[in-house]
């Protein structure tokens, strides 16, 4: 009996000297894979933030360049005149 107590008692030993070390490396391990995600799913967000906000400003730019050129269109103004007339 007192063999098979002493058997017990080493690979328990054993067994926390190898599971603690192996469960501290996964968990830094996790906590670290989670960071970097992070990091890395936020920087694809503000570079996609970025794109779209300079995508929108082009569009501003082109929708007010027509409108300056609409307004200086003599063609444009005549129309609407013309067509304010009719309305009413």
């Amino acid at each position: 009996m007192k063999a098979n107590r002493t058997f017990l008692v080493y690979f328990l030993s054993y067994l926390i000297v190898i599971i603690v070390p192996v469960v501290c490396i996964g968990i830094f391990s996790y906590q670290l894979a989670i960071r970097t995600l992070e990091e890395e799913l936020s920087q694809a967000n503000a570079h996609l933030l970025n794109q779209q906000s300079q995508s929108l400003n082009k569009i501003v730019r082109d929708l007010h360049a027509l409108s300056v050129t609409a307004g200086l269109d003599g063609k444009v103004y005549a129309y609407a005149q013309n067509a304010g007339d009719h309305i009413c």
